[in-house]
């Protein structure tokens, strides 16, 4: 069973053998939906590669979930074209280094010990990996999640099951990098 402790300057993150396993899994799985489409980089600069820009218009992502991670910035189509241009790459690339972060950490360790700028790449990962499943789970702020009502005959009641433990984690490192 999980628990997550401050101890002096580290935060120490304690996961049985599945939960490393669960973690590592879904983290690597949300950061490799950040990956381009691959015409997307077919043709590009490489100085714009490098710089993090594009001269092209970067569309928006088809996948729904991948939408919540990279949302417009404004409701005005041509902003949010320009703004997503300037910040797509940069962006991306942010979430999937938090996300691989927590993949580098959870190795199979029983006990984590992250330092306060790897428990918050653990947070904003954590965050984007609730993200991805509330979408998939088609979790609204009117969705109804507490685990004593849970109906174990609903087909997704097992991926439910994780984004509760995915939130009490959460909750819990927020709680020990807030005490720091």
């Amino acid at each position: 069973m999980a628990s997550v402790r401050r101890r002096g300057s580290t935060v120490r993150v304690k996961l049985d053998a599945a939960e490393s396993a669960l973690l590592a899994g879904l983290a690597h799985e949300v950061r490799s939906m950040l990956q381009p489409a691959e015409n997307d980089t077919d043709d590009a600069d490489p100085l714009e590669q490098l710089v993090g820009l594009s001269s092209s218009p970067v569309s928006t992502p088809d996948d729904p979930a991948v939408r919540r991670l990279l949302p417009d910035a404004y409701a005005d189509g041509e902003a949010a074209a320009e703004f997503r241009r300037l910040t797509d790459s940069d962006l991306r690339d942010t979430k999937a280094n938090q996300l691989q972060r927590i993949v580098d950490t959870v190795g199979e360790q029983s006990t984590v010990v992250l330092d306060d700028d790897d428990a918050v790449a653990w947070l904003h990962g954590l965050a984007d990996i609730r993200l991805v499943l509330a979408q998939r789970l088609d979790i609204t702020e009117e969705t109804d999640l507490d685990p004593t009502r849970s109906d174990e005959s609903d087909p997704r009641f097992a991926q439910l099951a994780i984004y509760d433990w995915l939130a009490w984690l959460q909750d819990a490192m927020v709680n020990a990098v807030s005490t720091g």
